[in-house]
């Protein structure tokens, strides 16, 4: 996975005081038993609802987005409230190559490649 913060900072309460649907259906994800691929598939299908108020507020995450989506990962989201967003990817070789390429896009911002459980 690779992390990214634009190194701006963002108000949890000013981005709930902006999220305007609260009522949206619940997120429906796999069991157990669920492969890697069943949960890449079912999270494709979700959003963050704190995201479009966090962009308003911090367009940097817009850019975040924009530069992670780009270098086609399997997912990218913004983690919970903001700023931080963060992309997988399919194996480390693709995860190096958009670390290279982002970090060299963007040095001023902050970036991390990791795992977050188990071996590539």
């Amino acid at each position: 996975m690779l992390l990214v913060n634009p190194l701006v900072e963002v108000s949890t309460p000013a981005i709930f005081k902006r999220l305007t649907n609260k009522t949206n259906p619940t997120l429906s994800l796999p069991g157990e038993e669920a492969g890697f691929s069943d949960w890449i598939t079912a999270l494709q299908a979700t959003r963050n609802d704190l995201q479009p108020p966090a962009e308003h507020l911090a367009p940097e995450i817009a850019e975040a987005m924009a530069l992670l989506t780009s270098t086609e990962p399997l997912l990218a989201r913004m983690s919970g409230s903001g700023a931080t967003c963060f992309a997988l990817y399919p194996d480390r070789e693709r995860l190096s190559a958009a670390a290279r390429a982002l970090e060299a896009e963007r040095p001023d911002w902050y970036w991390q490649a990791c795992a977050s459980t188990g071996e590539f």
